[in-house]
């Protein structure tokens, strides 16, 4: 809905769009969207994977229980199942340049995950891996690097 109002807006103007964590799974799951540059920060590719993590960061290698048990309420208290929820499945899907940021200390979304999701975009694509940075807002994290690896990326691909 976004997109379609930003279009309707402006119809001559090229769109990016920033989707961070949560906000970039869903900019997926609605992909392919009428936009041309995506960035996607610290974006889980599945479910499965987004749920266990969470609750690993919390309580370590009992994770596993916990985690299943609150995956198996998706489809009888919202009617979705767990494939759906693939943003992984998405992102081959995205027509326009992708740009993938993640911390490299980020438990939510790990660096195997990240790198998941970056060999499944299509090109042109970029990758930046923050270090120190964990799953945190990576602009308040790498200020003035974040402003010019998004800002370089929008400039080349919005032109």
């Amino acid at each position: 809905a976004a997109v379609d109002f930003a279009r309707e807006q402006h119809p001559d103007e090229k769109i990016g769009v920033i989707g961070v964590s949560l906000g970039g799974a869903a900019a997926l799951l609605a992909s392919p969207l009428a936009i041309d540059a995506l960035v996607l920060e610290s974006v889980y590719s599945t479910i499965e994977n987004a749920v266990t993590n969470r609750v690993a960061a919390r309580l370590g290698f009992l994770a596993k229980i916990p985690a299943q048990l609150l995956l198996m309420q998706l489809e009888p208290r919202l009617g979705i199942e767990p494939e759906q929820l693939h943003p992984i499945d998405k992102i081959p899907k995205v027509d326009c340049p992708v740009l993938i940021i993640s911390g490299l200390e980020d438990q939510h979304t790990t660096a195997a995950e990240t790198r998941k999701m970056f060999e499944a975009a299509r090109q042109p694509k970029q990758l930046w891996r923050i270090p120190g940075a964990a799953h945190v807002d990576l602009f308040q994290f790498a200020g003035k690097q974040y402003e010019h690896h998004v800002l370089e990326f929008f400039v080349k691909h919005m032109r």
